[in-house]
């Protein structure tokens, strides 16, 4: 089928000074055979007004205005009333090259993959520098399950849902992201890998992601964000028990990463959840420290740990860097 639909999803809460240039940035897709769902999540600001001036300009931007439910829930929202034989995520934050759909679109095709997966471009908050985005031609395709060990060794491939185009179908029978969730990619990207035969990676800028204050990632710890990694741990978990060894070294050192950035972030008078989540190095550190695959700072922090986690706050912090 030449130019399939393909469905555009845009969850809005509290992002009324970024909102505007993340949808112009998809009006502006050289791919026109578009449909972009913006979801309202019952943002307190004027997201929501945005949104709906821009559906009227744009007969492919359609709106949906909901109670706020949270990231998860609003993506859920839209992927029940996707009509595309394609789907792809853009952060309200963020914004994508005029290019980003379509390149993701052939690669996809090219390689008769069912996810194709492009470079997200990091930008702070106060310069909006894009980096070098020069075209690549370097696709490189995965098996499913190459896929998944560069995704949890984090080479390559990002957890993140954005930066992704992925077939409909790989969503169905009822996958969908954990509602109340923090981390809800890492918990639910794997799972449509592993439903690939194929998957298409190319090195290339085209999705530029804003690193700022208010983020749901950068923002102060939570019980949400621990109850979130307990969750997320005990899913990994569950999924390493039916699953190859080379896959099992490489979640563990992904559950380590994970537990690391939400520990070093747990003040210090919170002894409950810092020693609960220490529990969970100590159980898979010594598999991390002998995986030469593993990401070197993953693999520092493990190390050091052993020093006590107390000790390990006191030295550095990882925050950001796992």
């Amino acid at each position: 089928m030449d130019n399939p639909l393909i469905t555009v999803i845009v969850t809005a809460y509290c992002v009324e000074s970024y909102l505007p240039r993340c949808i112009r940035s998809i009006q502006c897709q050289t791919y026109r055979n578009l449909e972009v769902i913006i979801v309202d999540d019952g943002s307190p600001d004027r997201c929501g007004e945005i949104a709906d001036i821009y559906s009227r300009e744009d007969d492919r931007i359609r709106v949906i205005h909901k109670e706020n439910g949270g990231l998860a829930d609003a993506r859920n929202v839209a992927l029940g009333e996707a009509s595309g034989e394609y789907i792809t995520f853009v952060d309200s934050d963020d914004f994508v090259n005029n290019d980003y759909v379509s390149t993701l679109y052939d690669i996809l095709q090219e390689s008769d993959s069912q996810i194709s997966v492009t470079t997200l471009n990091p930008v702070n908050e106060s310069d909006y520098t894009i980096k070098d985005t020069s075209r690549k031609n370097n696709v490189k395709i995965y098996s499913s399950d190459d896929a998944i060990i560069s995704l949890f060794y984090q080479k390559g491939f990002d957890t993140s849902a954005c930066g992704k185009l992925y077939a409909k179908s790989l969503f169905a029978e009822g996958i969908r992201f954990p509602k109340g969730y923090v981390y809800e990619d890492m918990a639910t990207i794997y799972k449509l890998m592993i439903r690939c035969t194929r998957i298409a990676y190319l090195d290339y800028r085209s999705y530029n992601y804003l690193y700022r204050s208010g983020s749901i990632e950068r923002s102060p710890f939570s019980k949400v964000k621990f109850d979130s990694c307990n969750q997320i741990v005990l899913q990994l978990e569950h999924y390493m028990s039916s699953t190859s060894s080379c896959i099992r070294n490489a979640v563990m050192c992904r559950i380590e990463s994970l537990v690391f950035h939400v520990v070093l972030d747990i003040p210090m008078k919170e002894h409950f959840y810092t020693e609960q989540l220490y529990g969970i190095i100590k159980k898979y550190r010594r598999n991390v420290i002998i995986d030469h695959r593993a990401r070197r700072k993953t693999r520092i922090a493990c190390l050091l740990s052993y020093l006590g986690i107390g000790l390990l706050k006191g030295i550095f912090s990882l925050r950001g860097a796992l």
